[in-house]
């Protein structure tokens, strides 16, 4: 049986690539837009776009397979928020951006026993 799925949220959109009795396989993009501090308009975080995958081979009761996230090594923030800071030295307010990277690539695999 062959299956596809377009599956869709507010930013990002998930295909199902091939779904046999034995083959598994799905690749996700992300992608998010440049975007303005809604408060005061001060700083923009940057936007980006990534890929994820997985494949696998299911054979009877095993399933071995192998997950990669951000397959093209992309460059992201996964979180992004300005601050504002002034050291008792400093004449004036600093406003500044803090994030969280996002991971770089990653393969990970795995191995899946099913039973009744």
């Amino acid at each position: 049986m062959i299956e596809m799925n377009v599956c869709g949220r507010d930013d990002s959109v998930t295909v199902c690539v091939l779904d046999l009795d034995e083959i598994v396989g799905e690749i996700a993009h992300v992608v998010v837009v440049n975007d303005r501090d809604r408060h005061r308009d001060v700083v923009t975080a940057d936007g980006f776009a990534i890929v994820d995958a997985n494949a696998g081979l299911r054979w009877r009761i095993v399933e071995a397979g192998v997950d990669i996230q951000n397959l093209f090594n992309s460059t992201w923030r996964e979180v992004n928020f300005a601050t504002d800071s002034r050291l008792s030295y400093e004449p004036k307010v600093v406003t500044g951006i803090n994030y969280s990277p996002g991971w770089p690539f990653t393969a990970i695999g795995r191995l899946t026993l099913y039973w009744h």
